[in-house]
């Protein structure tokens, strides 16, 4: 779930009887659904196949959701329900995010630190072999270096090439001191004292 960064919305992730996948948003005043985004018909321009979007973040001016989908980005604008791929490579986008602005996302590839300008379309590489740390900021706000630190350590448990012995806490703040650069992420989900608290 996100909130509309106008707080108008409240939007989330939904599957139907049929497995149908849709965004929908409810009003954050009666909790009405006010608007659906059917994945069905999430066609990038000048392609012929949906795409099926694992992740989305909102905006800042509201009017456009970047999607993450098979590993790469696309930008949908809710003025004339269009949408853009913005990445096609082998290596995964992860961590996107927009800049305060809006014209510009960032995002770590293959653990190195990139920009893109939507405007352009220009892709900026800023660091080279780096060591990037995704930081969940909602988690971090609330004292917890996850959101589910039991299901952390469930699945380090469960990796035999991981070392036990050392408390995950420990672990992470050792991630921390060695990263070259720490991404906030979902920094939508929290205000902005507290961004500015975490930075």
């Amino acid at each position: 779930t996100a909130w509309r960064p106008d707080g108008a919305w409240l939007t989330y992730l939904w599957k139907d009887a049929d497995g149908v996948r849709s965004l929908r948003a409810v009003d954050a005043a009666g909790g009405a659904v006010v608007w659906s985004l059917d994945f069905s018909t999430l066609v990038p321009a000048g392609e012929t196949e949906a795409i099926a979007p694992a992740e989305y973040f909102w905006s800042p001016g509201s009017d456009a959701l970047l999607l993450g989908a098979d590993g790469d980005l696309f930008l949908y604008r809710l003025a004339d329900r269009s949408l853009r791929r913005l990445t096609r490579t082998e290596a995964e986008e992860a961590a996107p995010a927009f800049s305060p602005d809006g014209g510009r996302i960032a995002f770590s590839r293959a653990a190195d630190l990139w920009t893109l300008d939507l405007a352009s379309g220009r892709e900026t590489r800023l660091t080279v072999d780096g060591v990037i740390a995704v930081v969940d900021a909602p988690a971090v706000t609330e004292g917890r270096f996850a959101d589910d630190p039991e299901a952390v350590a469930r699945q380090r448990e469960e990796d035999p090439s991981v070392d036990h012995d050392n408390p995950l806490a420990e672990v992470y703040e050792d991630q921390l001191m060695a990263a070259d650069l720490i991404v906030l992420n979902k920094t939508d989900l929290i205000g902005a004292d507290a961004g500015e608290r975490l930075k």
